[in-house]
C-alpha cells in the first residue's frame, strides 16, 4: 500500500496548467486594457462621453462603414492568430492534460 495525500489523489498536480491559464486570462486582460482607450478615442461623439474620452481623436469623422470594415478586419485577424496560435501548441497543450481525463 502507498499512502498518497487526499488533495493529490483528488486534483493532481494542477499547478502548471492553472499557471498556464493564469498567464493566458493575464494577457487577455493586458490585450483589453490596451485596446480600450484606442476605443475610446475612435469612438463617435456621443460615445466618447461614455469613455471619459473628450473630443480628441482622428476616427471621430470616419464614416460607420469604414469603422465597421476595419472591426471586422482586425476580428478576423485576431481569429486567424488564434487558430495559427492553438495549431502551434496543440501538442503542448494535449500534453498537459492528465491520463484519467484522456477519453
Amino acid at each position: 500500500m502507498q499512502l498518497v495525500p487526499l488533495k493529490e489523489s483528488v486534483v493532481g498536480d494542477v499547478r502548471q496548467p492553472l499557471m498556464l491559464l493564469l498567464g493566458a486570462v493575464g494577457l487577455v486582460l493586458l490585450i483589453g486594457c490596451v485596446t480600450w482607450p484606442t476605443f475610446c478615442l475612435r469612438a463617435p461623439a456621443p460615445g466618447a462621453a461614455r469613455c471619459g474620452a473628450a473630443s480628441a481623436g482622428s476616427g471621430q469623422n470616419a464614416p460607420r462603414a469604414a469603422i465597421a470594415h476595419e472591426s471586422l478586419l482586425l476580428s478576423l485577424l485576431g481569429g486567424i492568430a488564434g487558430i495559427t496560435i492553438l495549431l502551434c501548441t496543440q501538442g503542448l497543450l494535449q500534453r498537459m492534460v492528465p491520463e484519467s481525463l484522456r477519453g
